[in-house]
């Protein structure tokens, strides 16, 4: 796993209990998700994906009842991110469904091209605010850890990072905050800069699709752009769903230490 730093992301071998803790994460994910009374509500993309943001009821740590995250998971975020404070939040569960993206009455025909064609390539942080919408820097996550709760085909909606792009967006960064006399990221109007900089990878970086079975994770640094694939209409193999759990656990004093 000596590519992380080079690729900007790197998965995880199977293990046995990780797959518990999947089984025990999709039980739980279901339980709340029968108890919502307006779960169609929730949907998004034209209901075919469930954002499930902190939805799941795992501890501090990580643990969802008497299961742990595995040893070599831990040790390598440790040695691999040295701004983790150890503190996990409650992870998000995100759950697409066969036909995802459809578009949505809210969003405009290019946002929906966007999330389709260039598969909503985000960096976690970096929010829409507003009408018309502007980009802001406003939250700072330590990294982003994925863990399947089901077993889905390929075709699924996985994951996609493009390869190396945290390099580019560590430099960019710093040399806008330069440039700019940047003390402060929450009211920089970065609209323009991150529209660019998100092109300027799509020209430069490979497009990878993360695809792991149950038992598996992956880990993906928090300045990679990333984003989600559309449903292919031919997955076999797979479920009518597909669940994933994200963990993207706050960084700490995060204004000055995104870019370490």
């Amino acid at each position: 796993m000596s590519d992380y730093y080079d690729k900007g992301w790197e998965q995880f071998p199977f293990d046995t209990n990780l797959y518990n803790w999947a089984i025990k994460g999709q039980q739980i994910a279901t339980e709340k998700i029968h108890l919502l009374k307006e779960y169609k509500k929730e949907l998004r993309c034209g209901g075919t994906w469930f954002p499930g943001v902190n939805f799941l009821t795992n501890d501090l740590y990580g643990n969802i009842g008497n299961i742990p995250l595995p040893n070599n998971l831990l040790n390598f975020i440790k040695r691999h991110e040295s701004t983790f404070d150890g503190i996990f939040d409650s992870a998000q569960v995100s759950i697409c469904y066969p036909g995802y993206p459809k578009p949505m009455s809210s969003e405009s025909r290019a946002a929906f091209n966007f999330r389709k064609n260039r598969f909503a390539a985000h960096i976690d942080g970096v929010l829409p605010i507003g009408k018309p919408r502007r980009r802001f820097l406003k939250e700072y996550h330590s990294f982003i850890l994925g863990i399947p709760l089901n077993q889905t085909g390929k075709g699924a909606a996985p994951c996609v990072v493009w390869e190396g792009s945290h390099r580019i967006v560590k430099n960019e960064f710093k040399n806008y905050e330069k440039a700019n006399n940047i003390k402060e990221w929450k009211n920089e109007d970065i609209t323009e800069f991150y529209n660019n900089l998100r092109k300027k990878i799509f020209s430069s970086c490979k497009v990878k699709e993360i695809w792991v079975p149950m038992g598996h994770a992956y880990i993906i640094n928090r300045l990679t752009l990333h984003g989600i694939l559309p449903w292919k209409h031919e997955v076999a193999d797979s479920e009518n769903r597909r669940m994933i759990a994200y963990f993207r656990p706050d960084l700490r004093n995060g204004e000055n230490r995104w870019l370490e």
